[in-house]
């Protein structure tokens, strides 16, 4: 008999079984099998963080999970302020002060592959605003210094979203100056950020046209990020994305059950549904950006 019970695999074998049971057995063990990776999407959309390489030594490399947290702390004004709690170790951070003063009035993000936090617009050096990535957390820092993108003024609230897992690739390039194809992500990504450490960040997701944007007031542009591609994305010859010489940073995500794209034409009404198919989940974070020029919301 081979059983699931919760996340664990009972199996009792008779010493005295046939060939044709010996059969019956492997048949059901492989569907058990096909049983696990549909568990762990379903477990995804319930809000559980579990990673299922963990349970029964199984392992499907065509599976990537999309951790997402988010939260809000007050700044306490010190050098070292821990948030702990999200379950995970995040590969990227942004964090939004509820203040429009110009030292919070834009936010700051950092992936675990960038040596400093950076404000998403302007490319302004945020310094170790976001110090650390931790075990389950990260930590934040007051900088004095930066004019945009703090993370830590005492007193103040500050709004926070974090992703790992395996559906998130982090990663830098150096600028080419011309068209240049991005390898080794490991999948073609559905979305990708970009930034250098003197331009605005920019995205692109598979849902848009042939132009990407920026985190401003952006009317779009076909020479950033080009394509997604099959191993990666390819990025064309402007100094947003491909600086000659400099280093760009850049966030890529993978197709996953708890990450829904797509674009819609707007209407000028209120209380407007959306989309018109409904998603497979109640959304924690949604980010919309129009092609007319407006700022991200």
């Amino acid at each position: 008999v081979l059983q699931p019970r919760g996340w664990e695999c009972l199996v009792v074998v008779d010493r005295k079984v046939e060939e044709r049971e010996a059969h019956l057995l492997e048949k059901a063990a492989e569907q058990f099998h096909e049983y696990l990776p549909k568990r762990l999407r379903r477990h995804k959309r319930e809000g559980h963080i579990h990673d299922l390489s963990e349970h029964n030594n199984f392992s499907d490399p065509t599976i990537r999970t999309l951790y997402f947290q988010q939260g809000s702390y007050v700044g306490d004004g010190t050098a070292s302020k821990a948030i702990t709690g999200l379950g995970f170790t995040p590969k990227m951070v942004l964090v939004k002060a509820n203040d429009a003063t110009a030292n919070q009035s834009i936010a700051a993000w950092r992936t675990d592959v960038m040596p400093t936090t950076l404000a998403v617009t302007n490319g302004t050096n945020a310094l170790d605003g976001i110090l650390s990535f931790d075990t389950g957390g990260f930590t934040v820092k007051r900088e004095s210094s930066p004019t945009s993108g703090r993370t830590n003024e005492s007193g103040l609230t500050y709004y926070w979203y974090a992703f790992g897992g395996e559906a998130v690739k982090t990663g830098s390039y150096i600028g080419t100056g011309g068209v240049y194809s991005v390898v080794g992500v490991g999948f073609q990504p559905v979305m990708v950020w970009i930034q250098t450490n003197s331009d605005n960040l920019v995205h692109r997701t598979s849902a848009m046209g042939a132009e990407d944007y920026s985190f401003t007031a952006d009317t779009g542009d076909t020479t950033r990020t080009q394509t997604l591609d099959a191993d990666g994305f390819t990025v064309g010859a402007s100094t947003d994305t491909n600086l000659l010489g400099a280093t760009n940073y850049y966030a890529a995500f993978v197709s996953s059950d708890n990450l829904h794209i797509g674009t819609y034409t707007g209407d000028g009404t209120d209380n407007r549904t959306l989309p018109t198919q409904a998603m497979a989940f109640t959304p924690a974070l949604v980010h919309i950006k129009a092609n007319a020029g407006h700022t991200p919301k």
